[in-house]
């Protein structure tokens, strides 16, 4: 497959119609900055390949930067020498269309039909060759080569038959093994069912076993523990030569430097700003001593400042309690004296109420007989006497009235006024008792209002009947029932009297009682009442006053008064001398305070002032001594070695910053006085093989240890017999699925290996020769074949050199160049095999030979003109005298990307 043009509609950086068409058919060479469209170009030409992945524009990382799409034309001839084009699209899903002479065919998204027999992984992995390719290849085991290479393609994709065997040996091992030795699944499955077997008979032993078990657990820990410091130990090892070295060399300086230094202990004790510290000891101790005499001055001040109490002045606070009690008291009694006359004041204006009333209602004084008689007086017995008697009265009126109007047809019924007069007294009496909230009053009011109501309609009954009730008959009867009534009212006029007995309230009065008449009483017995309550609560305030008053008294009498002191006032007096008092020990509280921290202060500062002078006078010693007793050349001596010191700390500082650094520096010290500075690859090689074999120990002890948790488990659980035979059917079944799993794989084994040695016997020797053909071009003939042979550990890559006959073992030990140069001969060969009967792939070299120097460049460049007559090769590079060179080499002109 030959390409040789691009219209580039929309791709990666490409947002506008760009056409490349100088492309050579042997070798295309795009040069280009970074980011001018190397990469791009690449994956355009897998994308014509083998169609778009993602397939959504919008996932797609080479969609247009501007347009969120993709759409590409690739012209190319195929090996057998007919054109083609191949026309791609990817919008919301993917378009493809292959045109040749021959046929049309919908692609869609597919690979091309010339390009199936190379997957997309493998294109990618094999075909696209990139300097970090070669670089990778530094200190890989050559087996491992051997088989990406020449079994794997280098895919991710397809494992190595070695690692697939040793995974399914590891596999296997874990299941069986044939020397019994070591942990595995069929004889951890046979050991527990025995233990279950037998569980019944030894349960008396489980534990025994179970503390064997969590001891072996112990010793498991702590070779684990071991085991960790021991990977620590080699992890440091490793990484010990390229620390020592320079580490070594600041050492030597830091040693230099403190030759230099003089009197180093004495200069080291004294600051690096020792001038300005002695005078700022000289200023500190002036004003600390400054401060302190201002602060003895002040404490004399203070102490000028304190009262002294008098006797009078400690009974005074030591009765403060008590004199804040009667202080409270004082305004309380205040309030009570005046309560207690408000309240005399009430009783004597109730009083001549009283008198008044009574004058206009009795027939006699008023006087305590009289008040002793009211207050026996019972509402509700009052009312029903007197209602009793008023309803006679009416209803001996009535049948009066009846009477005389049968005697005569011609008699007028009037309506009497009293009925008129009742019901508006009654309107007036309701207006009183809510102007007074006195529901007494209220009630006989409506008794008078119920009254005037009753006597009006009994007035239009006996006026509607007057023309019904005219007969003989009708009369006697009248007259029998108003003798019934006269005797009644006799009756309860004597109940009235004797109820009211006491109280000089006239018969005509009672004969004539009108609507106030139960009112008046009434109102009089409860004005009697209040009265009653208020002398009570006088004499309870008189008694609380006197009782307070006689306590105070006793208290007040112990403290001392000027004469014109009224004895109201001196509660007051005596609370007013206990606040100045207060006021004046707290004021000698506050100054003792302050005297306190005054001298606190001044003692501080004698301390101050003696440990600063100390500090003077010693640095002022030490410097004679650095300076042979000259003050000025041992602050010289001192300065100098701050500045080598200064050199010092940074260096050390920056040793400090390594980790275990005294430990690299005993070991420097340590090699240096034995003589032993090597750090060889091959011990560091050994070191981490090593690594390996304590990881897998550990993981070989971890797994153990689990097994014995486990195991600890179970037997403290205590299964009772049903389930410890339940569980041996559990094992047995597994027991058996893990024997044919064991022949599964050996079976696997077998045939993998077979398949394996099948395709090396049929595949390598001819990607081999072709290998050693590549070699021998790109070393300019210094080696020639390529063998593979056969030992212990596996497979091994042999070189033969030009002048030798015995082929050389390929090492790590090789120069970088020739690894490189095997890899990159490899590699073709291979690409050889892989398009061998079929289409020749391009193949991409990206920034392959650019660390190569002149002569195995020309040797590579060589090759490659070679190699391109069979395939077409694209070569992207950022150099420009890299391209200068392959395009005056292979005589091709570059194609710039911007």
């Amino acid at each position: 497959m030959r390409i040789n043009k691009f219209e580039i509609k929309d791709f990666g950086k490409f947002t506008e119609s760009k056409i490349i068409d100088n492309i050579d058919s042997r070798v295309a060479l795009f040069f280009g900055n970074n980011e001018a469209g190397k990469t791009t170009i690449f994956n355009l030409i897998k994308s014509f390949l083998y169609g778009f992945l993602p397939a959504k524009a919008q996932s797609h990382p080479y969609a247009s930067w501007k347009n969120d799409r993709i759409e590409f034309t690739v012209f190319f001839k195929t090996d057998d020498g007919k054109d083609a084009i191949v026309h791609r699209k990817l919008l919301s899903r993917p378009q493809g269309e292959y045109m040749s002479e021959e046929k049309h065919l919908d692609i869609k998204n597919n690979s091309l039909p010339i390009s199936r027999h190379i997957s997309s992984e493998i294109y990618d992995k094999i075909y696209s060759l990139r300097v970090e390719d070669l670089i990778a290849i530094q200190g890989k085991a050559w087996e491992e080569v051997e088989d990406k290479l020449l079994a794997g393609y280098g895919t991710s994709a397809i494992r190595s038959t070695r690692d697939v065997l040793k995974d399914l040996r590891e596999e296997y091992e874990k299941i069986w093994r044939e020397s019994g030795r070591g942990k595995y699944l069929i004889k951890e499955l046979e050991k527990e069912i025995r233990e279950l077997k037998q569980r019944k008979k030894e349960a008396y032993s489980r534990e025994e076993e179970i503390r064997r078990a969590d001891q072996r657990i112990n010793e498991i820990d702590l070779e684990i523990r071991k085991i960790k410091e021991k990977k620590i130990e080699m992890k440091a090892l490793l990484n010990k030569f390229r620390k020592l070295i320079p580490i070594k060399k600041k050492l030597d300086q830091v040693e230099i430097l403190k030759s230099r230094l003089i009197k180093e202990k004495l200069s080291k004790a004294i600051p690096f700003n020792i001038r300005d510290k002695i005078s700022e000891l000289k200023k500190r101790l002036e004003d600390i001593r400054k401060e302190r005499n201002e602060n003895e001055e002040l404490l004399k001040e203070k102490e000028n400042e304190k009262y002294i109490l008098s006797s009078m002045d400690g009974l005074i606070l030591k009765n403060k309690l008590k004199i804040n009690l009667f202080f409270n008291q004082y305004t309380d009694m205040k309030n009570l004296k005046e309560l207690i006359n408000r309240v005399r004041i009430d009783i004597e204006k109730l009083k001549a109420r009283l008198y008044h009333e009574s004058g206009n209602f009795l027939a006699e004084k008023w006087n305590d007989e009289i008040r002793n008689k009211f207050e026996l007086i019972n509402n509700s017995e009052l009312k029903i006497l007197v209602d009793n008697y008023r309803n006679i009265v009416k209803k001996l009126d009535e049948m009066k009235l009846k009477r005389d109007l049968k005697t005569s047809n011609t008699i007028e019924i009037k309506l009497s006024k009293v009925y008129l007069n009742s019901l508006i007294l009654s309107l007036f009496v309701i207006a009183i008792g809510f102007v007074l909230d006195n529901n007494t009053i209220k009630i006989v009011g409506l008794g008078i209002l119920i009254y005037g109501i009753t006597g009006y309609l009994s007035y239009i009954n006996m006026k509607k009947n007057l023309k019904d009730n005219s007969t003989e008959n009708e009369l006697d009867k009248i007259e029998n029932e108003i003798y019934k009534l006269e005797n009644r009212l006799i009756e309860d006029k004597k109940r009235l009297i004797d109820y009211l007995k006491g109280i000089p309230i006239s018969t005509l009065t009672i004969e004539n009682m009108d609507e106030m008449f139960l009112p008046n009483i009434i109102q009089i017995k409860d004005m009697v009442y209040k009265l009653n309550e208020l002398e009570k609560e006088l004499s309870i305030y008189n008694r609380e006053y006197n009782q307070k008053k006689e306590i105070m008294d006793g208290f007040i009498q112990q403290f001392y008064f000027d004469s014109y002191t009224n004895w109201d006032e001196r509660v007051i007096v005596l609370k007013d001398r206990l606040d100045n008092l207060e006021n004046k020990v707290k004021g000698n509280e506050n100054i003792d305070k302050e005297i306190i921290q005054i001298k606190r202060q001044i003692k501080t500062l004698m301390e101050k002032e003696k440990e600063t002078d100390i500090s003077f006078q010693n640095y002022l010693e030490k410097l004679k001594n650095i300076g042979d007793g000259d003050i000025e050349k041992g602050l010289e001596v001192t300065d100098n070695n701050y500045r080598l010191r200064t050199k010092i700390d940074a260096i050390e500082e920056e040793l400090y910053e390594t980790s275990n650094i005294d430990n690299l520096i005993k070991e420097i010290k340590e090699n240096e006085i034995e003589k032993k500075w090597i750090f060889s690859d091959y011990e560091v090689l050994r070191t981490e093989e090593k690594s390996e074999e304590i990881n897998q120990y550990q993981k070989e002890l971890e797994v153990e240890k689990a097994r014995l948790e486990e195991s600890i488990n179970k037997l403290s659980k205590g299964y009772r017999l049903d389930e410890i035979e339940s569980r041996i059917n559990v094992l047995e079944d597994e027991l058996e699925r893990a024997c044919e799993k064991r022949d599964r794989l050996v079976l696997l084994s077998e045939v993998i290996k077979f398949a394996d040695q099948k395709f090396k016997e049929e595949n390598q020797p001819q990607v081999l020769r072709n290998a050693g053909k590549y070699f021998n071009i790109i070393t300019g003939g210094k080696y020639g074949d390529i063998y593979l042979e056969e030992e212990d550990g596996g497979n091994i890559i042999m070189v033969k050199e030009a002048a030798q006959i015995i082929p050389r073992r390929v090492v790590d030990t090789f120069s970088k160049g020739t690894l490189n140069q095997l890899y990159l001969s490899l590699r073709m060969a291979l690409i050889d095999y892989l398009d061998k009967d079929k289409e020749a792939l391009p193949v991409c070299f990206d920034e392959l030979l650019v660390n190569w120097d002149d002569k195995r460049l020309n040797n590579s460049l060589e090759l490659i003109k070679e190699w391109s007559e069979n395939r077409q090769i694209f070569i992207f590079t950022c150099h420009d005298w890299m391209a200068d060179k392959i395009e005056s080499f292979l005589g091709v002109k570059r194609n710039v990307l911007e």
